[in-house]
């Protein structure tokens, strides 16, 4: 079996994919995780035990390289309640900022409508066309601060899916943070350019394929970040589970694309819970499809 480098349990570094010992699958026992003959204990998880709570359901559990979706959302708001404040707060600020950098594009954009004069029906007089387009480097700003807060949320998801209560330090740092924002950077700069290498009718085809496309690559970038995979290893690896389980994968984007469009009615202030609910979703569901451990009621 693959060596997957998960993050430690809590109390310990045991991880049972990573046992060396065919004989005995799950170790010789982890601090705080019961006797060396029995070392789950009484909260082994076993139908009838009495599981240790921890955040986001009532024990640890390995993933078997299904998803399920549907556990997914109530997981994910289970999450962002067990640990409000950092979660929402974060939220927040990631919303703060990028509300300014569009105020900033805006308002770029109508300065130079302002100096090239308004539409005059009269002389048929109207701004250039590329007074409407956003500034390159405006464009890269946005750009940096969705991938940074993506990486970040992630980082905090994984967190949660070992159990623990979410601070704010939880959000950045690790082995594997830059190195995933690399990647992220990468798949993003190569799914928006792939309309852009197809005829006119074509663009438009694969801009609403893209939906169905995204299951095939939506969880690679946390293999390189939650277990440091190679870049190569990280798009193997996220497209096999992805093929495995791409009608769950689909039916999670559509249905939490549909929670977000309607928590953000409300002038997108339901979007700092959904938001991070989904992110804790998302990794929920990327352990259960790699193997890894994850809270489950």
């Amino acid at each position: 079996m693959t060596k997957d480098n998960y993050p430690s349990y809590p109390g310990g570094d045991y991880h049972p994919e990573n046992d060396d010992n065919p004989q005995n699958p799950y170790g010789s026992g982890a601090p705080g995780y019961g006797a060396p003959g029995d070392p789950y204990g009484s909260a082994a998880g076993y139908a009838g035990a009495a599981a240790t709570p921890v955040a986001g359901g009532n024990r640890l559990v390995q993933g078997d390289g299904k998803t399920r979706a549907m556990e997914s959302i109530s997981y994910g708001f289970r999450a962002v309640f067990a640990s409000p404040l950092a979660w929402i707060v974060s939220a927040l600020g990631v919303g703060i900022l990028s509300m300014l950098a569009f105020g900033v594009t805006f308002a770029a954009m109508f300065s130079r409508m302002s100096a090239d004069g308004a539409f005059d029906p009269e002389t048929g007089a109207t701004p250039d066309p590329n007074d409407y387009q956003m500034s390159p480097l405006l464009m890269i700003f946005f750009l940096v601060i969705m991938v940074v807060a993506q990486v970040m949320f992630a980082n905090a998801a994984l967190k949660a899916a070992d159990g623990r209560k979410i601070t704010f330090g939880d959000f950045y740092g690790g082995p594997n943070f830059g190195k995933a924002i690399v990647f992220v950077v990468i798949v993003n700069l190569i799914v928006s350019a792939l309309p852009y290498l197809l005829p006119g009718a074509l663009q438009v085809i694969l801009n609403a394929a893209m939906v169905f496309l995204g299951p095939l690559y939506m969880l690679m970038y946390l293999y390189v970040l939650d277990q440091g995979a190679s870049f190569g290893d990280a798009v193997k690896r996220g497209f096999k589970a992805g093929t495995r389980n791409y009608l769950s994968l689909l039916g999670f984007s559509i249905v939490w694309g549909i929670i977000i469009i309607i928590s953000a009615i409300p002038l997108g202030l339901g979007m700092i819970i959904t938001m991070p609910a989904y992110m804790a979703a998302l990794a929920y569901v990327y352990r259960q499809a790699s193997g890894g451990i994850y809270p489950e009621d």
